[in-house]
């Protein structure tokens, strides 16, 4: 089943936190889904839609202890899944209802995805800020170790999946810790999509 990422990295699907509790679909805070769970302790972020069809979904969920734990491991370089950050592919889901994995997030929001658009701002090198699917990931500051790193997971088949930015405008109100502090994270994945090869990076 084709995935919900556009293939052209031209474009994107921008999202939003939504008003109103989304007990299943693309969502964010709040409860996980049910049955789904990392192999540590950690807290649940965010899923979204993985195929066009909606059947199957991957869902965020973070095990650091403070950024500073994340800076060592996470900052400016892509990261292989399942190491401070653990990205979980599984099928349509609902919120469970109750769960020691709940977010740090506490309130809970749909995450609505709107139709594709040019991912592009004002300069048209830049790629779009806020939380989006597919498109090329925005860098915030071009550090040459980032940049090699980013070179080389593409040169291997990765692109960006999904990209979550802080305070983005349009965002319902929400309640709690965003797990990313005021940076940038982001998922990327090459076809086929294997959990274990699912790599992701964080900027601040």
């Amino acid at each position: 089943m084709p995935l919900l990422s556009p293939k052209d990295s031209r474009v994107c699907l921008p999202m939003h936190m939504a008003k109103g509790i989304s007990l299943s679909g693309a969502r964010l805070g709040g409860r996980p889904p049910l049955n789904v769970r990392p192999r540590v302790a950690s807290r649940y972020f965010a899923t979204i839609p993985l195929t066009d069809d909606d059947e199957t979904e991957l869902s965020v969920f973070v095990s650091f202890s403070s950024f500073s734990d994340l800076a060592n491991d996470g900052a400016f370089r892509l990261v292989m899944n399942d190491h401070k950050v653990h990205v979980i592919i599984h099928g349509r889901s609902q919120r469970d209802l109750a769960s020691t994995f709940s977010s740090d997030i506490k309130s809970e929001h749909s995450l609505a995805i709107s139709p594709a658009i040019s991912d592009a701002n004002d300069d048209p090198a830049e790629p779009l800020a806020g939380h989006k699917i597919g498109g090329n990931p925005l860098i915030i500051v071009k550090r040459p170790i980032l940049m090699t790193n980013l070179a080389a997971a593409i040169s291997q088949g990765y692109r960006l999946y999904c990209q979550f930015d802080f305070a983005v405008s349009g965002d319902d109100t929400w309640q709690g810790t965003w797990p990313f502090g005021q940076g940038l994270f982001q998922v990327f994945i090459k076809e086929p999509v294997k959990q274990e090869e699912i790599l992701w990076m964080w900027q601040m």
